[in-house]
């Protein structure tokens, strides 16, 4: 139960003794115990609670109305119940407690909803919802709620953003009643879509991601890049979901780097492949990657990938000596500048085996191995937290982005994307210099009327 100030005056500067509450990491796991006051003044510290949205037959939503003396909201409507999880309580155990001491219900069955990280600059919670069905009677409580009933679904639509519901239901009820157009998952390319021109991530972008996650959207990140350029804007980031690099070659953990899935080429493939480039042109820049290292015979040679601006060549030598071991990616480009003959070599010998998406501007030639793709991680990962294709909103600005825009339910394409995949996609925001992420997030998942 949310207990508010008590008539001695205390108003959260000082301890309430006799109520301490569950800390958890931002991915639910025990932690220990807090005060409440402590918590309430402490947004670093996440606190576990619990919302449970109670239903009729008909599908009609049970709302308590706060109380006219609650600090908080008052005379607001807000969701069934909603409370605290104490230290070593489970979130179904404290959902039990909670419906029992606020509204007189003893539980049926709870099915978990959704959970996210809600926060404020006093606060951050890691909220469990539950649904659950129950015709009544219902027993509020009179300290804690004003009135309770039953509302349709027009009616809370109709209802939404008046200012008669706590920001709380408000995002409730946005999730549970347009859910199927709200996404639920975020997938991002990462040069020239969530990073600046000068190769930077914005204040504004990294709030309006947080701001997402906050209402319990999945946000993964989708790059060509390997591990070591991109760390520091994972670390930025604070990813709680596994990083596709390579275009979706290497998936891995974002704070142990650990691998979950590597699919890399058949060293034989990429002996012929060196052959068949050198053969057509001797001066073709190549270099491979090889779970997170860089291989190459020239180095400095060809087209300058922002990776390679960063990072030396782990090792520099006969290419065909580093075919011992599967191969990651491939990298080509060379003095003619469009990579497009390049392109056409992959698919004229290794078609079925390999694939090539010219980027930057068809300076750059990426290789991997056929059927791998940024699109083929996400539907992996998607599933693993149970999510599909009709969650996921997408954002990219290059060729190697059109499988992901193409699974999505909803894809966009940044400004300065090719022609091409602004065709693909279902909208184009403003460019990566004109905040089009934090539009694109702001418009998909933060607004009060998702897109219809």
């Amino acid at each position: 139960m949310r207990r508010e100030p008590d008539a001695s005056g205390w108003n959260g500067t000082r301890p309430n003794e006799d109520e301490q509450l569950k800390v958890v990491t931002r991915d639910g796991k025990e932690l220990g115990a807090e005060w409440r006051s402590v918590l309430h003044r402490s947004p670093e510290i996440v606190h576990a609670s619990i919302s449970v949205m109670v239903f009729n037959k008909t599908g009609d939503l049970f709302l308590q109305k706060r109380s006219g003396g609650k600090q908080v909201e008052p005379n607001k409507w807000d969701t069934s119940c909603s409370g605290h999880c104490s230290p070593g309580e489970s979130f179904e155990t404290a959902a039990r407690r909670e419906l029992l001491e606020e509204i007189g219900v003893r539980a049926p069955e709870l099915k978990p909803f959704w959970r996210r990280i809600s926060g404020t600059h006093r606060q951050t919670e890691l909220i469990q919802t539950f649904l659950a069905q129950y015709e009544g009677p219902f027993h509020p409580n009179p300290a804690e709620v004003s009135e309770g009933r039953f509302w349709s679904r027009q009616e809370i639509l109709e209802s939404l953003g008046e200012g008669v519901f706590t920001p709380h239901l408000e995002e409730e009820c946005l999730r549970r009643f347009l859910g199927d157009r709200w996404p639920k998952a975020l997938a991002l390319d990462l040069d020239g879509t969530l990073l600046d021109p000068e190769k930077r991530l914005r204040e504004e972008t990294l709030a309006a991601l947080r701001a997402a996650e906050e209402r319990g959207v999945r946000v993964f990140l989708a790059t060509a890049r390997p591990p070591r350029s991109a760390r520091p804007f994972v670390e930025a980031l604070r990813l709680d979901e596994p990083v596709i690099y390579y275009n979706g070659a290497l998936v891995a953990h974002p704070k142990s780097h650990a691998t979950l899935h590597h699919h890399p080429i058949d060293p034989e493939d990429v002996k012929r492949l060196v052959r068949a480039f050198r053969k057509e042109d001797p001066k073709v820049a190549i270099s491979f990657e090889v779970m997170d290292r860089w291989l190459t015979d020239r180095p400095g040679d060809g087209f300058l990938t922002e990776t390679g601006a960063q990072f030396m060549p782990d090792e520099v030598g006969d290419l065909e000596s580093f075919l011992h071991q599967p191969i990651t990616k491939v990298l080509a480009s060379w003095p003619r500048g469009s990579v497009d003959r390049l392109a056409d070599i992959v698919q004229a010998l290794f078609a079925g085996r390999l694939q090539a998406w010219p980027t930057d501007g068809a300076l750059l030639l990426q290789i991997m191995r056929r059927g791998v793709g940024k699109e083929v991680a996400l539907l992996e990962l998607l599933s693993d937290v149970g999510l599909t294709p009709r969650d996921l909103l997408a954002v990219g600005d290059d060729m190697n982005d059109a499988g992901m825009l193409n699974l999505a339910m909803r894809a966009v394409a940044m400004g300065n994307a090719p022609e091409p995949l602004k065709r693909l996609a279902d909208d184009v925001t403003t460019s990566n210099a004109e905040r089009g992420v934090a539009r694109t997030v702001e418009k998909y998942i933060l607004s009060n009327s998702p897109a219809r």
